[in-house]
């Protein structure tokens, strides 16, 4: 049933090419990519545009309302921290924060690693091409014409800028040259990476900070409710909320469904 409503739909296409100098951090990514059976690197990939790029996409199509960005732009930020946690739960490190150590600190972090690992020897002069054909009204399908509209150079910075603090991690660590230090930092230099982005989004799309702090749990699409949990102090009664909840009747009326 599935098969014959999906046959019916339009797709999107999208390729992108990544291939970065051998000094560069994506080019450690690159390799990590390779390694990976097509359907895995286009899944890892996707899931870090979507929720990096999303609310920027719908905003250039005008396609949402002030309140549709201020919630996708929670979600993105939500989606990137979750990343972030189970990348250090994945990794086996705790999200350390190395911002007070000087820059001569942190590059000695990383002057093991000078040897080429013999994994990714071979792929130095290959491009990444990566291809996407999502289909209408997905999530990656708005991603997709959003980045289409871009020149290749802005195109391949705004992936790269994305990738890199999300991937970098995972990348150093199936390199088998790494130490769990060089992990901790590089897990919260994600994190901060990310921080900035989504704060740089909003600050683009003009969409205030959150005063509600909905965790969100879905069990499958079409899940029934959604449950927050806050505790906001109102600065004008000097008040707070301790608990608010958000069915999903309430979020289709933010998105006119």
């Amino acid at each position: 049933m599935n098969t014959q409503k999906n046959s019916k739909r339009k797709r999107v296409s999208l390729t992108i090419s990544l291939q970065p100098y051998e000094d560069e951090p994506i080019k450690l990514i690159v390799d990590y990519l390779f390694a990976l059976s097509e359907d895995e690197r286009c899944r890892q990939v996707t899931d870090i545009l979507v929720p990096a790029l999303l609310p920027y996409a719908l905003y250039e199509a005008g396609n949402c309302t002030l309140e549709q960005l201020r919630y996708l732009c929670w979600r993105s930020q939500n989606s990137l921290d979750n990343h972030t946690s189970y990348m250090c739960l994945t990794l086996g490190v705790a999200l350390e924060n190395l911002q007070n150590q000087t820059t001569l600190e942190i590059s000695s972090l990383f002057k093991v690693n000078t040897q080429k690992d013999s994994l990714y020897q071979n792929k130095s002069s290959t491009p990444l091409i990566l291809r996407f054909q999502p289909y209408e009204g997905d999530s990656m399908a708005d991603v997709a014409k959003y980045l289409l509209l871009k020149p290749k150079d802005e195109l391949n910075k705004q992936v790269t800028d994305v990738l890199a603090p999300a991937l970098l991690p995972y990348a150093l660590y199936r390199s088998a040259n790494h130490t769990s230090k060089q992990l901790s930092y590089l897990c919260w230099l994600a994190q901060e990476s990310f921080n900035k982005h989504c704060y740089y989004m909003r600050l683009a799309l003009g969409v205030p900070e959150p005063d509600y702090l909905p965790q969100v749990r879905e069990t499958q699409r079409t899940s029934d409710s959604i449950e927050t949990d806050t505790d906001v102090n109102d600065k004008d009664n000097d008040t707070s909320i301790e608990e608010s909840k958000v069915s999903f009747e309430e979020l289709n009326n933010i998105f006119g469904l």
